[in-house]
């Protein structure tokens, strides 16, 4: 593969939406280097794999060589240069090695040096592992609600100012945790470990790894939680973010959109979520609340009927296997041919999809011509089919992956293996949040999930009524 293919390949890798991750000095040299620098310490590793040293047994550069920090900003800079950056690089260097030694310091040096050429090159750099180094991204999976975490530059970009604004002269540095102990475990520089009741057992885990590490044990100091005096029955009594998450659903994430090929009347909510998160139990709520309820399921139904609008393109496209005998459209038969092919299913969708999208505009015309103020599209493809272009809000509802197998184990007699199938061939719950303006999440009673409701509909009518009923969105 030549540069220009490299090229091509960036250009449409950032055209697509995807993030490139540029390759970082790991600190391998060739034995050249010697020859040019004769002074650096550097030591020669063993093959790699079953090839021999024709083509492995590199040198590795001492963390400590001022080399180590020359060379890789300038390959990093260079390659920049070329390529352009999104601030995320890899490095991994003994992958499929045995380091020189096992020594956590040694590791801590060398993983130290690595990523201060990084933000030699790059200030804003990121540093992206291999997924088996990086065990602290499952941490997230306990966490409730975890698509509303803030992204981690604007955790840090907020702790800093925090820091700051408590002492201007504190001297700090903050880094990422990657594993339950970060640099805890392995900096010898560190004397002493701020801790809750909650976290005291974690701090005496930290110090059994230093311990056993050769390293001299952490002050543990125990700091007091403040109480949330206005914590809700399903929050935590403590002030947590967990809690501040859970105040996010329902209200307004990003503002409506603001086209004026919509509707002034009916004010249009779209409403999505994936297989298992509740969305037709909101719908129903939504519509005993006074909304106009559009069904999406019914109308991709009523297509596929011989006098439907899709009838005759659906049977020419796929053939008269698909029909029964009576000279209906067997789905499951129509499905079978288009599982797993995204040609086909395109195919299907670029049929279906538009017409379901005329009818739900007639549904809409419909609810005008009822008097309705407020009009739900329950649509569990809204995002997929792009019909967030028909609706002033996108609402969605998500649950935790482990609480959606259940509820699809339960519904509908599959194993989890099935249910987990499902739920991955779908969009997830983070690509439906960046899109929606409100998040709802029916993880606990139906009381709770009334209260994230009630107010966004309140609004939604206030929008169009004038301020009557909540006051309407901005």
């Amino acid at each position: 593969m030549g540069w220009a293919e490299l090229y091509r390949i960036v250009e449409r890798m950032r055209s697509l939406g995807m993030i490139t991750v540029l390759p970082a000095f790991a600190g391998h040299v060739p034995q050249g280097v010697l020859r040019v620098f004769p002074h650096v310490n550097a030591t020669r590793l063993g093959g790699w794999s079953h090839f021999d040293c024709t083509y492995s047994c590199t040198y590795l550069l001492d963390p400590e060589d001022p080399m180590f920090q020359v060379i890789g900003t300038l390959f990093l800079k260079e390659l920049i240069k070329e390529f352009g950056t999104d601030h995320v690089y890899s490095a991994d260097t003994f992958n499929e090695m045995t380091p020189l030694s096992s020594d956590p310091a040694y590791l801590s040096r060398v993983s130290n040096a690595v990523f201060r050429s990084m933000t030699g090159a790059d200030p804003e750099a990121l540093w992206l592992m291999q997924g088996w180094l990086l065990p602290g991204v499952r941490l997230l999976r306990h966490k409730v609600l975890t698509e509303l975490i803030e992204p981690y530059e604007l955790r840090v970009a907020k702790l800093r100012e925090f820091l700051e604004d408590v002492k201007p002269s504190l001297r700090y540095d903050i880094v990422p945790l990657v594993d339950p102990y970060g640099p805890s475990v392995t900096d010898p520089s560190l004397q002493c470990l701020v801790v809750s009741e909650e976290t005291h057992r974690g701090g005496e885990a930290v110090n059994k790894k230093r311990r056993e590490n050769g390293l001299p044990e952490l002050a543990l100091y125990e700091i007091l939680l403040m109480k949330d005096p206005d914590h809700s029955q399903n929050e935590e009594e403590k002030i947590s973010s967990s809690s501040l998450r859970q105040r996010l659903l329902g209200t307004l994430l990003r503002p409506p959109r603001q086209d004026p090929t919509l509707p002034s009347r009916p004010y249009v909510i779209g409403l999505t979520g994936g297989t298992g998160s509740g969305k037709t139990a909101i719908a129903k709520l939504l519509g005993h609340l006074g909304a106009f309820l559009i069904d999406a399921d019914k109308l991709g139904h009523a297509v596929y009927v011989p006098s439907g609008p899709a009838y005759e393109q659906v049977v020419a496209a796929f053939g008269a296997e698909i029909l029964n005998e009576d000279g209906t459209i067997n789905r499951k038969v129509l499905g079978a041919k288009v599982f797993g092919n995204q040609e086909r299913l395109k195919s299907l969708t670029d049929i279906v999809w538009p017409e379901m999208a005329r009818m739900v505009k007639e549904q809409i015309g419909e609810a005008d011509a009822q008097g309705k103020a407020v009009c739900v599209l329950d649509a569990a493809v809204l995002l997929e089919a792009g019909w967030q272009d028909m609706v002033h809000e996108v609402w969605t509802a998500i649950i935790p992956e482990e609480e959606a197998v259940k509820r699809i184990m339960a519904r509908d007699g599959l194993s989890e293996e099935a249910a987990r199938s499902r739920l991955q061939s779908q969009m997830t719950n983070s690509q439906r949040v960046e899109q929606s303006q409100v998040v709802l999440c029916t993880l606990w009673e139906p009381d709770v999930t009334r209260k994230q409701v009630s107010p966004g509909l309140a609004a939604a009518l206030g929008s169009v009524t004038g301020g009557e009923g909540g006051g309407g969105r901005p």
